[in-house]
């Protein structure tokens, strides 16, 4: 304040404006007078550079009374929203800039703070879109200055220790001046003193992205003055670094630059690896306080943004030819990143992720390596979605994505020798991604997923074509074979999600490792599991029990080497017969086992020559105008 002021002239201009404001509402007067416009403008910007100066600091360190301050804010609003064009852009600028200075102090933002954050983003409402774009400008120089100068310079540097923020887009001398017959003032550029407590920068920057973010500013125009660069730099280093709250507001900020397209790979790869961090850091700590809690909103957010961006412009529905990729060296990189945001991000991510290394896996475009990566972290998401047993839409389209993604794996497998994805995987490999495997099937119990089967099965029919296996290998073979006859018998205590090619598959491995250890040990188990079905066989369960040993019957034949167990496992006519039996006897359901009775014979059919004769004289019987109860006239036929 200028030597001479009265001390009061404050409460004065205060009084008079409020006032006149009650005034002009009183009689609905659409103008001023330039003369009263003048000398209102005059008293509120001199109240401004009184009130929010030295002498705000000073009473605020004295516990003064702050009355006055907290009154300053709407009384401002108010005046700009009954004359919407007495204060040039300047003056507005200028005010933003004063409360910033006020507000970056932590004793008075802990007394006034609120009220006034909410003034600098109101008052940006009133700005014509050139004022806007140049205020904009002036927050991102002054967030990189508060951040970068500590960081830097750690106050040595003169020029470091302080941020100015311009009032016009004009040198730094040019003032502008508000005159009237009381006096003028000069408003001029606001310097913003900066200690090294990080406390008084973190109020700055906390106002400043508050101010980007809540604006209502054009953010395409930082690509235009060229401040694009600086933005993310300084946005990337608070997400690093800085509190919760922070992180929350600039990913907010990230996520608006995201979906404006304000972006490059540079850039992009940089915010992948710090938002991995965040999260990595964030399973760390196990913090559930409220600020996490945003973060964690915030970064779902924005993470979903990204996988729109990648959806949407760069890979899943681009048109891309992605072996392109692999001719500019960029596979890795595609790799790694995506494999990282399956492990990390969130369902809908996730999901997006899934379905571009989908894309990869059908055009071949991977290697040993990243296979293996993939199935670990496959199989830790497939273990994360068992455990939580989430319902919700998103987790439902991830186990969309994942069956595609997995059936894809599946039939590369099944190409294995044909396929430059697997050129450097051996059987050292193979053995230890059943073995993660057969680790989820556990997790999975009793309902086995059927894509997970489906993956099991093409590793089984693999390592069922083995033909010489090393000593030091075998007994690792023998435990994963024991372990996938276990989740065959498990497979069979529902009704099993499998075809009759997958259960060939596994069946197959099963008796391979029967002939390497020239036992039956294995085989014998699939035999057990007949018995229990065909104990059954009279009972409520019978349909299921006759389905059972059609699938099984069918999958042994299907297999490799599964000779002995077939011929163990083929029921007798007596069986069959006794199932008839009970068809003739029921009243309702009976059509339904015929036919899956006849369905078992058919299979049978090819099993056992002796018997070819009588399975088809009895699927030459006219079922069709046979009713269930007329059965019995039957039973002299014997099979």
């Amino acid at each position: 304040m200028e030597n001479g002021v009265d001390p009061d002239e404050s409460y004065n201009f205060i009084d008079t404006l409020l006032d006149r404001l009650l005034d002009k509402s009183s009689r609905k007067q659409s103008t001023l007078p330039r003369s009263l416009s003048d000398e209102n403008s005059y008293m509120l910007c001199k109240v401004i550079d009184n009130e929010l100066g030295e002498r705000a600091c000073s009473s605020a360190l004295q516990s003064e009374d702050l009355g006055r301050l907290r009154i300053l804010p709407q009384l401002f609003e108010n005046y700009i929203l009954i004359y919407p064009d007495a204060l040039a852009s300047e003056v507005i600028i200028w005010a933003v800039a004063k409360v910033l200075s006020l507000i970056s102090s932590p004793r008075l933002y802990e007394r006034i703070g609120g009220p006034y954050q909410e003034h600098l983003i109101a008052l940006c409402k009133y700005l014509p879109p050139a004022a806007k774009n140049f205020l904009l400008k002036q927050s991102v120089v002054a967030l990189f200055g508060a951040f970068f100068a500590l960081l830097l310079f750690n106050g040595t540097a003169k020029g470091f220790n302080e941020v100015r923020v311009k009032i016009s887009d004009n040198s730094e001398e040019t003032t502008r001046e508000i005159k009237c017959a009381k006096g003028s003032v000069k408003l001029t550029s606001v310097t913003i003193v900066m200690s090294d407590i990080s406390e008084n920068r973190h109020l700055l920057q906390q106002c400043l992205l508050d101010l980007i973010q809540h604006g209502g500013f054009d953010l395409n125009y930082l690509d235009e003055c060229k401040l694009l660069y600086m933005t993310w730099l300084t946005l990337l280093r608070l997400v690093a670094t800085s509190s919760f709250a922070l992180k929350n507001k600039c990913v907010l900020i990230v996520q608006r630059l995201l979906s404006l397209d304000l972006c490059n790979s540079v850039f992009a790869s940089a915010l992948l690896r710090t938002l991995f961090a965040v999260e990595g850091r964030l399973a760390e700590i196990g913090d559930t306080s409220e600020g996490v809690i945003r973060l964690e909103e915030s970064l779902a957010t924005c993470e979903q943004t990204f996988a729109n961006c990648l959806r949407r412009d760069l890979i899943q529905h681009g048109g891309f030819d992605l072996n392109y990729l692999d001719e500019c060296k960029l596979l890795y990189m595609t790799w790694l990143t995506l494999l990282r945001l399956v492990a990390t991000s969130s369902f809908a991510l996730k999901n997006k992720c899934v379905l571009i290394i989908q894309r990869l896996l059908s055009l071949d475009l991977c290697n040993s390596v990243f296979a293996s990566a993939l199935l670990r972290t496959l199989f830790a998401v497939e273990g994360r979605l068992a455990e939580v047993g989430d319902t919700s839409e998103d987790v439902i389209r991830l186990e969309e994505s994942l069956a595609t993604c997995e059936q894809t794996f599946a039939n590369c497998l099944r190409r294995f020798r044909s396929q430059k994805t697997f050129e450097d995987v051996g059987l050292k490999d193979i053995v230890e991604w059943t073995a993660w495997l057969l680790d989820l099937c556990r997790k999975q119990q009793p309902t086995l997923k059927e894509r997970t089967t489906n993956l099991l099965a093409a590793l089984c029919s693999i390592l069922s074509r083995l033909k010489d296996v090393d000593e030091a290998i075998m007994e690792k073979l023998v435990n994963l074979a024991s372990n996938v006859t276990s989740i065959v018998q498990t497979l069979f205590v529902c009704d099993p999600a499998i075809s009759v090619g997958q259960l060939g598959d596994l069946f197959s491995f099963i008796f391979k490792v029967d002939k390497w250890k020239e036992s039956s040990e294995l085989g014998n188990e699939v035999v057990r599991l007949v018995c229990a079905a065909k104990d059954k066989f009279v009972g409520i369960e019978v349909v299921k029990a006759i389905r059972i040993q059609q699938l099984v019957i069918s999958a042994v034949k299907k297999a490799t080497n599964g000779e002995k167990t077939l011929s163990l496992i083929i029921p007798q006519g007596g069986e069959l017969l006794q199932v008839l039996h009970t068809v003739s006897t029921m009243t309702t359901g009976g059509d339904e086992i015929l036919l899956s009775l006849i369905a078992l014979i058919s299979t049978l059919i090819d099993c056992i020559e002796k018997e070819q004769i009588n399975w088809i004289a009895f699927l030459s019987m006219p079922w069709l105008t046979v009713r269930t109860s007329d059965i019995h006239l039957l039973f002299n036929w014997t099979i």
